[in-house]
């Protein structure tokens, strides 16, 4: 997994073309990243609720996409940042 922790990476018109590259290229399973510009206090904040979701799970590799959802939740101004995941399948 590889967690892009920084503004805009998934910005259209090129974001979800990107995470497609990506994938091709390094062979992960998963993308995390914003659509949007990110203030670094809401950035940290979200990305600290990730990372502790996936980090307590039991079984965060078969879980992504509920922990991100758990985040999207807990936190719903992620919505609006453009909060996103992409699976390799």
């Amino acid at each position: 997994m590889v967690y892009f922790s920084a503004c805009s990476v998934f910005a259209e018109p090129d974001g979800i073309g990107f995470a497609r590259e990506f994938f091709d290229t390094s062979k992960c399973r998963a993308v995390i990243g914003y659509g949007k510009d990110v203030d670094w206090l809401e950035g940290m904040l979200i990305d600290l609720l990730f990372l502790h979701r996936f980090y307590s799970h039991p079984e965060p590799w078969t879980h992504l996409r509920e922990i991100h959802r758990e985040v999207k939740k807990a936190f719903p101004r992620a919505i609006a940042l453009g909060y996103q995941i992409h699976l390799a399948e």
